[in-house]
């Protein structure tokens, strides 16, 4: 009984050991899938995207084809490593393990798939998945490895060659049919995927041990094989076009979508993983050191993250206008309006803090202003005084911005809704998937080079925000539009537009900073000695409104943190600062910080003005502060931490808990500071209290998530009370 004992621990320590050797020597394949799986089976993001790539005709075949490119790429890369390994070191792992693992790595990318189209919202509302369809998802993994066995046990009897017969005509119409279909109308045949991804899977390793029974057997490729190899071969080709026009054109990128490019970028990564792996057990040398001490060893001299800056002609930042001029101009303009209220019905100043959250929150944010001008036909606009937020908030302030430059000469009609329609159009385009084609080939290999570099993600995504949307798009490349056009200057301020404030942060310091149309560097103590970024650019340079808006939403790892180089006064001659900014959520995700600071300058104005008109107005006026966000709501559940956890990384799981809670603390400052001030705080939240659903934050929308969103424009109590009471102001 002993004997049977240990003869049982010898074969689980057995297991154990080939198992872990095994993920050491074929780790690159393993972990694309584990990265594909988080990508699309886990985050929403990902899940999101499925749904995208569902709504666009003819995109499924691009994933399909990807997807099969993967598989494949992933066991000829495995199968390779295998060999080299097994010739080295034979007893390594058993022969078995040698054979089967490649071929079960490029079979599992389809169930890895199966999983996550069963997890995305096509079939799976529920952003959570329950305790039974967790289980349910682990019953498709581990059936996955019987299902395997089964497989190839059917195959190795069946096939010993693949040959034009008519189970392979069969196989093969039945797939073309699925796939048409699937390409045509996938939202009417969702289910079909998971036919298909059988399907793939099937042709994966029937395509895979029929080439080792060739080999194994030294037989002549027949005419099958031979067409085989050259769609291959097309396969690939097709591959390496998509990539590389992904990388330099805007639209083809748009066209592909960002889950089959992911697909192909892997397979290249993959490809460079495995070749490193090859290399490394043939020579007996870890080329994946020599390689990461060239990456560090350039980049001691190399730039690849400076902000692009374009040169300004006789325009100065310093001659921004101070909050005070402004404010004073802002009063005097609009006193006739201002006088129709008195000291208990007041004019309210609109003050809007924009949380942020990438394109969810420049939709959100964008689609609430709008609604709001379109309905008072203006109104909201006029009363407008102060645009403030961070990352996606930016940019959806941004955009309204800039509607309101460009259609200030034209009437707002609340049936038109030309606003709604504008902003939507542009904030539902796609500034993902150009932006992932930089960062997943140009930003991954520019790090061999010794030369710097300023084509990287930070700057595609800048590109997508002005030339990502259709032609048709009143926005288009309105964003490029440089801060020197749209400063308020210090001699004439333009008071028919508002301030806007773009939150930043630096990296090295963690200190606030901001990008703005007006002086905040006259009133830096006033402004928490906030960095004034246009304030700090050299002479020469310019900051366009898009470098801005990415500025403040460079989180990692989409988007890096930006080098903006600052002369240093009175040092030695070309002596400059290199400030890193990154996005400003690190340290206030809603820009309510530098609001709180403006409203407390104003109040303090109006109270020591000596002059008259201010006087007769100071105490007509009320400023509401209008904090439109997008995230769920209300006190985290804190939860048990491992005590390895808590012994290992305490720091940092709570440098990574303050980066949320500093945002609360500003917004409840704020909020306190007003309700004793007798200023007004109105919360208009893109989630529901009592709601269960999920709103994927990333820089493309599914148009299926854009709906519930619509929906929700109309739904939230507050933004409704908003909109009755902004129609029923007096001008």
């Amino acid at each position: 009984m002993n004997q049977l004992n240990m003869n049982a621990i010898d074969k689980i320590v057995s297991f154990i050991r080939n198992l872990f050797r095994s993920i050491w020597v074929f780790f690159p394949g393993i972990l694309f899938l584990a990265l594909v799986f988080m990508c699309f089976g886990s985050l929403s993001q990902g899940q999101d995207l499925i749904v995208l790539s569902s709504e666009h005709r003819w995109n499924f075949g691009v994933f399909i084809a990807a997807l099969c490119f993967f598989a494949l790429i992933t066991w000829f890369g495995a199968r390779k490593v295998s060999e080299i390994k097994k010739e080295k070191n034979p007893a390594y792992i058993p022969e078995k393990w040698f054979k089967h693992i490649p071929r079960f790595i490029g079979y599992s990318a389809f169930t890895v798939m199966i999983i996550a189209y069963a997890k995305s919202p096509l079939f799976n509302h529920r952003f959570k998945p329950t305790l039974l369809q967790t289980l349910i998802y682990i019953g498709i993994a581990a059936f996955s490895v019987i299902w395997y066995i089964v497989c190839v046990t059917y195959t190795q009897k069946k096939f010993k060659f693949i040959e034009f017969n008519t189970k392979f005509w069969v196989y093969t119409a039945a797939f073309a049919i699925v796939t048409i279909i699937l390409c045509l109308s996938f939202t009417f045949f969702p289910a079909l995927i998971f036919f298909e991804l059988v399907l793939a899977q099937l042709g994966f390793l029937v395509l895979v041990i029929t080439r080792r029974s060739v080999i194994e057997n030294k037989a002549k490729h027949n005419t099958a094989d031979k067409v085989l190899r050259f769609i291959f071969r097309l396969l690939i080709l097709f591959a390496i076009i998509v990539y590389v026009r992904c990388l330099f054109c805007i639209e083809a990128a748009v066209k592909v979508t960002a889950f089959p490019f992911v697909f192909l970028a892997f397979c290249v990564f993959i490809t460079a993983g495995y070749w490193l792996s090859y290399y490394s057990v043939k020579k007996a040398l870890n080329i994946h050191i020599i390689i990461l001490g060239i990456v560090f060893l350039f980049g001691l001299w190399t730039e690849r993250h400076n902000v692009f800056l374009p040169t300004k002609e006789k325009v100065n930042f310093s001659q921004r206008a101070t909050l005070e001029k402004y404010f004073t101009k802002w009063l005097k303009a609009k006193s006739a309006d201002i006088n129709m209220y008195d000291t208990i019905n007041k004019y309210p100043v609109y003050f809007v803090l924009s949380d942020g959250g990438a394109s969810r929150s420049g939709y959100w944010v964008a689609s609430v202003m709008s609604r709001l001008q379109d309905e008072s036909e203006g109104k909201f606009g006029k009363h407008l005084f102060c645009l403030s937020g961070a990352s996606g908030g930016s940019v959806g302030n941004a955009a309204f911005y800039m509607l309101l430059r460009e259609m200030n000469k034209q009437p707002v009609l609340k049936k038109d809704s030309l606003y709604l329609k504008r902003a939507k159009g542009f904030l539902k385009s796609d500034f993902l998937t150009y932006t992932l084609s930089r960062m997943l080939c140009h930003d991954f290999f520019i790090q061999l080079s010794p030369l710097s570099s300023c084509h990287d993600r930070a700057r595609a995504l800048t590109e997508s925000i002005e030339g990502a949307p259709d032609d048709s798009v009143f926005l288009k490349n309105k964003l490029a539009a440089p801060f020197s056009q749209l400063m308020i200057n210090d001699n004439d301020p333009d008071v028919n537009f508002p301030i806007l404030c773009i939150n930043t942060t630096r990296m090295q310091d963690g200190k606030p900073a901001v990008i703005s149309n007006i002086n905040i560097s006259k009133n830096k103590k006033d402004f928490n000695e906030r960095i004034d970024v246009l304030g700090i650019l050299q002479k020469e340079k310019d900051m366009k409104l898009s470098t801005a808006v990415v500025l403040g939403a460079s989180f990692p790892y989409v988007s890096p943190a930006g080098r903006i180089d600052q002369d240093i006064p009175n040092a030695q001659k070309d002596s400059v600062r290199e400030n890193y900014f990154v996005d400003g959520g690190y340290v206030d995700n809603s820009g309510a910080g530098v609001v709180h600071e403006m409203i407390l300058q104003l109040n303090d104005i109006l109270l020591n003005t000596k002059d008259p008109v201010l006087q007769a107005l100071k105490n007509k006026i009320q400023f509401t502060v209008i904090h439109i966000t997008n995230g769920v709501e209300g006190d985290i559940l804190a939860k048990k931490v491992n005590p390895f956890i808590n012994d290992l990384a305490a720091p940092l799981k709570t440098l990574v808990g303050t980066f949320s809670i500093q945002t609360t603390v500003n917004d409840s400052r704020l909020k306190n500071y007003l309700d004793k001030n007798k200023g007004v705080y109105k919360n208009i939240n893109l989630y529901r209290d009592d709601t269960l659903e999920h709103f994927s934050m990333n820089w493309v929308i599914s148009e299926a998530t854009l709906r519930r969103m619509d929906k929700r424009l109309y739904q939230s109590d507050t933004l409704n009370k908003l909109a009755e009471k902004v129609n029923s102001l007096k001008n």
